[in-house]
């Protein structure tokens, strides 16, 4: 039997952070009144939505439909939060206005906001933007002030524990804008999912899908993108097969592989069924972020 697989790219939300957001649930910026203090003004941003689209994959053949997917995040609601940083330039001297501060909904007020109060710096100064999702990997982050933030990530085993994970950046704003910052909010990881071919596959309940020796280690810098370590595994998760007699999920979106962007030969694909049955297919590709 063939193993197809099947390439998801996620929504692109474009996400905008900082003390005031204000949230555009039509998928367009919306402009929002800016606050004053004294002649300082809050900072403001907007939130622009894109649809999923599918990437190409030579691992397809021509009997095999490109389905649309939703990826583990296709929207961002006020019941999320994410974490900003924002780093000011005043004559060529950096500092750190917002460290990893979270932004979250606030229903008394209708914006997303910073635990803190924050205001632009004003003429003079630059301020570089970037902000992350979700709020656990801060941990994981270095950052010095004027610097990229810098990711370290490890691919969880199992599927069930990976996590989709998105970034923004926007740099050299000038700090007396006073208007709403647009920053692209994307998903940096790749979201991998199977389907079996026209012929379906045996039927089978609590088989073992596994991804042999892909790369699963890296860095990521905001802004820049991935530096992928040579370290491999194997990453797996548990799948309950049926045959339909036409392309079939072999995994849904709940039971996405969420991958480091890479390029590989002789990957291994493997399913073991209970019974000791063994199917295998071996690809090559390149699996991309945000795809």
């Amino acid at each position: 039997m063939k193993v197809r697989i099947h390439f998801s790219k996620g929504f692109f939300p474009l996400l905008i952070f900082s003390l005031l957001i204000v949230l555009c649930l039509t998928g367009c910026a919306q402009d929002g009144s800016i606050l004053d203090n004294g002649g300082n003004r809050q900072l403001e941003f907007s939130i622009t939505m894109h649809s999923w689209s599918d990437s190409a994959n030579s691992n397809k053949s021509s009997d095999q439909k490109v389905s649309s997917r939703a990826a583990p995040i296709s929207t961002f609601n006020i019941s999320n939060s994410f974490n900003v940083i924002a780093d000011v330039n005043k004559g060529g001297n950096w500092s750190t206005e917002i460290k990893n501060e979270t932004v979250s909904y606030s229903t008394a007020n209708n914006i997303w906001q910073t635990t803190a109060t924050h205001y632009w710096p004003g003429t003079n100064s630059t301020v570089n933007f970037y902000a992350y999702y979700p709020t656990s990997i801060s941990s994981s982050i270095t950052h010095n002030a004027g610097s990229a933030p810098v990711l370290s990530y490890t691919v969880p085993d199992n599927a069930a524990d990976q996590i989709d994970i998105l970034t923004s950046s926007k740099t050299g704003v000038v700090g007396d804008s006073y208007t709403q910052t647009p920053v692209d909010f994307k998903h940096i990881l790749a979201a991998v999912q199977f389907k079996s071919g026209s012929g379906g596959l045996p039927d089978g309940t609590g088989a073992l899908l596994k991804i042999k020796n892909i790369q699963y280690k890296g860095t990521y810098t905001f802004g820049s993108g991935w530096t992928i370590f040579p370290d491999v595994k194997d990453l797996s998760q548990t799948v309950n097969l049926s045959t339909f007699g036409t392309s079939a999920d072999i995994t849904n979106d709940g039971e996405t592989f969420m991958m480091l962007p890479q390029t590989f030969s002789n990957v291994t694909i493997e399913i073991t069924y209970t019974n000791g049955l063994v199917l295998s297919k071996t690809i090559n590709g390149t699996w991309e972020a945000g795809k």
